[in-house]
């Protein structure tokens, strides 16, 4: 069975002890409610930029030299860090001329926002989990169920955390804070270095 967001949406109205809804329920009150709470944990949780959902893009100028981007991108970081580009109303915004009329491609480094069925098996299991603790806690739920959820939540997040840093290659040594600390701390030539006495 294909894990899709609705499959989330009915382990948070399991925790609350509801049936099962299927695709076609969407305007049931509780499903809704339960979409909205999904949206906002899933949109707040990838807005920080993980392995999977981060790249890098040439955003094309139009006929006009403007830059626009898809609505599925939630953060913009521009290479060139001396022109200051903003998103605004899905176009990049010069804030130092006042414009959108940029006059150039852009290259940039991007978050996307993927939807549930294209993130990785363990993302997806950290935001079920999440999600479910979360809604739980809106409608009072109460213990021991929400120490489980809790549990269950942290325990995921802890395997994304892993996974990430995996993919990501985080190296302090490999980044600019690395060459910072190579420039600085250098290994102290043992030749010239005076013996004591």
């Amino acid at each position: 069975m294909a894990v899709t967001k609705l499959s989330v949406i009915n382990a948070m109205l399991a925790s609350i002890g509801m049936d099962a809804l299927t695709a076609n329920d969407t305007s049931h009150p509780r499903y809704i409610a339960a979409s909205v709470k999904y949206d906002e944990i899933n949109r707040e949780f990838q807005s920080a930029g993980w392995w999977f959902n981060r790249t890098v893009v040439t955003l094309q100028q139009n006929a006009e030299g403007e830059v626009p981007f898809s609505s599925d991108i939630m953060h913009l970081d521009p290479f060139d860090h001396s022109k200051v580009y903003v998103m605004r109303n899905l176009r990049l915004y010069n804030l130092t001329d006042a414009t959108f009329v940029i006059g150039e491609d852009v290259k940039c480094r991007v978050v996307y926002e993927l939807p549930y069925e294209e993130m990785p098996p363990s993302v997806q299991g950290y935001l079920k989990a999440l999600a479910r603790h979360d809604f739980y806690v809106d409608q009072d739920g109460s213990q021991p169920k929400l120490d489980r959820y809790e549990r269950m939540a942290a325990l995921a997040f802890d395997k994304v955390s892993r996974e990430h840093l995996k993919n990501a290659d985080v190296n302090m040594l490999s980044g600019s804070h690395g060459l910072w600390f190579r420039t600085r701390y250098h290994p102290v030539n043992r030749a010239s270095a005076r013996q004591p006495t």
